[in-house]
Parts: structure tokens; C-alpha cells; sequence
């Protein structure tokens, strides 16, 4: 018997499925249970660093206005070395995540 052909026994399956009622736990005094959720530590800390993420700035304006004052009178001179050694750092982080 080929079972990937058989499809009545695939509907009888779902309406059985369709049927099942969720289960209700109880106390010992007939009251129902709530639900809880325990956060791990782990994640406690991760809710920190991302509250302290949300203060910080998403631009650091006083590296701008420096960089664009450099600009602007013709003493901004960046190193192509450290340019292209950027690039490559990025471009394994790239790769890690």
C-alpha cells in the first residue's frame, strides 16, 4: 500500500487534528492555572543593552561637524592604507554574521 497517495486517511487525520480542545490546568482547588513566563538572565541583560542602545544617539554630531569642517577648508586627508584596511575589516564581519 502506498501511504503518499492516500489521502482519505490524510482528511480523516485533519478533522481529528481540527477536533482536539485545548487542555485547562487546574489548581487543586478547582481554579484555573494562569500562564507564567520566567525570563533567563541571559536575557535580562540583553533587554539592559538594548534599553542602553535606544539612548544612544544614531549619529555622533560633533564627528560630523569635525569631518565637514575639515571638508570644507581642504585639510581632510584620509590614509588609503587605513581606508582599504577598514573595508577589509568590514568585510569579514560581513562574513561572521
Amino acid at each position: 500500500m502506498r501511504i503518499d497517495q492516500n489521502y482519505e486517511v490524510l482528511k480523516v487525520y485533519w478533522q481529528k487534528a481540527g477536533q482536539v480542545k485545548a487542555v485547562e490546568k487546574t489548581t487543586a482547588a478547582g481554579e484555573l492555572k494562569g500562564d507564567s513566563v520566567e525570563i533567563s538572565p541571559l536575557a535580562r541583560e540583553m533587554q539592559l543593552y538594548q534599553a542602553a542602545l535606544k539612548d544612544l544617539p544614531d549619529v555622533r554630531e560633533e564627528a560630523v561637524s569635525a569631518l565637514k569642517k575639515q571638508l570644507q577648508d581642504g585639510s581632510y586627508r584620509p590614509a588609503g592604507a587605513e581606508i582599504g584596511q577598514g573595508i577589509i575589516k568590514e568585510v569579514k564581519l560581513d562574513k561572521l554574521v
